[in-house]
């Protein structure tokens, strides 16, 4: 997901995204990408995730966050709270699960208690207000549709598997929640990690032996702040496979749990968190730049800028510079400059920090992070990692699952550094997972003027949908605005989802191909992020409910039913459908 903000953010992590950390093939997803409000990237939940109970988070993540200090709460007043004695590792843990509420969802993710939980997600009085150039998309789409008699009941069952419950929440609505062309469905949210007895069984020998403590007490096995670069870099190399191995596990125990839902034929599900390599450049940054006077980091740092890094107040939080999504619950200073509390000396230190920050991540980050990604271990771990949850993907097709994933969010992070590849995630490229990038819908009126979200990641993409002024968010009671390829992913579901109730006989498989047909989509131009293009939601249902038609007929039946009079009877004689 992503958030407005004076910064760029670029998170590690899915997203998420949307979003990654530490487990196995068939683990729980990472978010890539974000935090609340209104408009940051995110593949993800955008905040580093391990999978933690009930707050998935990453390693590298909350351990850097212990390091600089984060997680402390804003008092009602607005002062900030010192850190108490050694309570670093448990601030990173934002969502307790007291009641054990979403250990119970995690041992049945189709469960009668991931139903309510979806429920209660989508049961949201607020509305957004204004006018959002995707709600009056959706309102027209809804319109035409009504009119043919293609707003059908789902026969079919959609599922959210997420990190944190906010950003889950906003996940669901977003396919669910604004104008949704579906007009009955089940659907499921789960936001823990998979037991650890399954993820342990699940696990090649070799991962069960890195990621065993973490995935049994995820807490109890966060590692202390790292101090050296070699630390550093095997926390890195870690969080990059386990964010392909945490999606295998969560894809297993979902395909486990398949008889949870019985009589829906097809299942749909959608994970929007994931890692990129930048992501995972910039936590490396903010540990290194961070790090206490007289370690190893903090020279490599002085050495690296000329200078000595610059000390923040405590009460500021650093990591705003390069994660909106913070992996743990911290100041976020947007609201905090918006008070207009914060003084010159402030904003003159907070400037600097953020020059120094990007250095270090474009002359030391990125040189290191290629480095381990070249070599021959991470091609093996991560290579065995892709191929685990490759056989998942091809698994769950045959079953009637079909998987969608959020792009990730950090590529005009990647790009501002020197490297836009750096953005492609991890689990990019798979065979059987359907990877949906953002588009920025700028007139409804005239797709002509969509564009790439600057965010959207790089890499093979397969679809595109509107990832941008998504209101969805929950924040103080309202819902706001927020964006990020986190958001265009369940979109992209929920338009697969109201094709395929017009059409039963549809295989996942036949579903899957129908969304790279050139009649369903529209080519973004300028770039080849969008993958095969856009989603054209009423194309998609008209095709899928005859795939005879061609796009020149599909434009005529749009045209007509925008118009006072029209002949409804010519327009479904023309399409081919039978009068409603």
């Amino acid at each position: 997901m992503r958030i407005a903000s004076r910064l760029r953010p670029t998170s590690l992590t899915a997203p998420s995204p949307s979003q990654g950390l530490r487990p196995a093939p068939n683990l729980i997803p990472p978010p890539l990408p974000t935090t609340a409000g209104s408009g940051v990237p995110f593949e993800a939940p955008s905040r580093s995730l391990l999978g933690l109970a009930g707050a998935a988070r990453s390693v590298l993540a909350c351990t850097i966050g212990a390091a600089m200090g984060l997680g402390l709460l804003v008092s009602p007043a607005g002062a900030v709270p010192p850190p108490a004695p050694n309570s670093e590792v448990q601030a990173c843990e934002a969502h307790p699960d007291p009641d054990g509420r979403f250990a119970r969802i995690a041992a049945r993710p189709y469960g009668a208690e991931a139903r309510v939980f979806a429920r209660e997600a989508l049961d949201i009085r607020a509305r957004p207000s204004g006018e959002h150039p995707y709600l009056r998309l959706k309102r027209d789409v809804e319109r035409r549709l009504d009119r043919l008699g293609l707003l059908r009941p789902s026969p079919d069952h959609l599922h959210v598997s997420d990190v944190d419950p906010e950003h889950g929440a906003a996940v669901l609505r977003s396919a669910l929640g604004l104008r949704p062309l579906l007009r009955a469905e089940t659907s499921t949210l789960s936001i823990a990690n998979v037991p650890a007895e399954f993820g342990l069984s699940t696990l090649r020998p070799d991962q069960a032996e890195r990621f065993r403590a973490v995935l049994s007490d995820p807490f109890e096995a966060m590692p202390p702040p790292p101090t050296t670069l070699a630390q550093v870099l095997g926390m890195a190399h870690d969080e990059l496979e386990f964010s392909v191995v945490q999606k295998t596990l969560r894809l297993a125990f979902l395909r486990a749990q398949r008889a949870e839902v019985p009589g829906h034929s097809r299942i749909f599900v959608n994970m929007s968190f994931g890692q990129s390599p930048d992501r995972i450049a910039a936590q490396m940054a903010m540990a290194i730049i961070m790090a206490p006077p007289g370690t190893e980091l903090h020279r490599l740092a002085t050495r690296t800028l000329g200078e000595r890094p610059v000390q923040l107040p405590p009460e500021i939080d650093p990591e705003m510079v390069v994660d909106p999504d913070a992996p743990c619950d911290a100041p976020n200073r947007q609201r905090w400059w918006a008070r207009g509390t914060a003084p010159a000396d402030v904003e003159v230190d907070y400037a600097r920090f953020e020059r120094q920050y990007a250095r270090i991540k474009r002359r030391l980050a990125y040189p290191e992070l290629k480095r381990v990604m070249a070599g021959a271990e991470y091609q093996q771990r991560l290579g065995a990692a892709r191929s685990d949850f490759q056989q998942q993907l091809l698994l769950g097709r045959r079953e009637g699952i079909l998987v969608f994933e959020a792009a990730g969010n950090e590529h005009s992070d990647a790009l501002a550094t020197g490297d836009p590849q750096m953005s492609d995630t991890t689990s990019s490229g798979l065979l059987g997972l359907i990877r949906v990038g953002a588009i920025d819908i700028r007139r409804a009126s005239n797709p002509g003027d969509d564009r790439v979200a600057d965010f959207s990641g790089a890499g093979p993409v397969t679809i595109s949908a509107p990832g941008v002024r998504i209101p969805v968010w929950l924040e103080e009671g309202k819902i706001t605005n927020t964006e990020g390829t986190s958001f265009a992913s369940p979109i992209a579901m929920e338009f697969t989802a109201a094709a395929a109730a017009v059409a039963p006989h549809l295989t996942v498989d036949q579903l899957a191909a129908l969304l790279e047909d050139p009649r369903v989509t529209r080519n973004v131009r300028g770039t080849t992020r969008d993958g095969h293009g856009g989603i054209d939601p009423f194309a998609l249902v008209l095709v899928a409910a005859n795939p005879n038609l061609d796009r020149a007929t599909i434009h005529w039946a749009w045209d007509q039913l925008g118009r006072r009079g029209a002949d409804l009877g010519e327009i479904l004689a023309r399409l081919g459908l039978p009068a409603s």
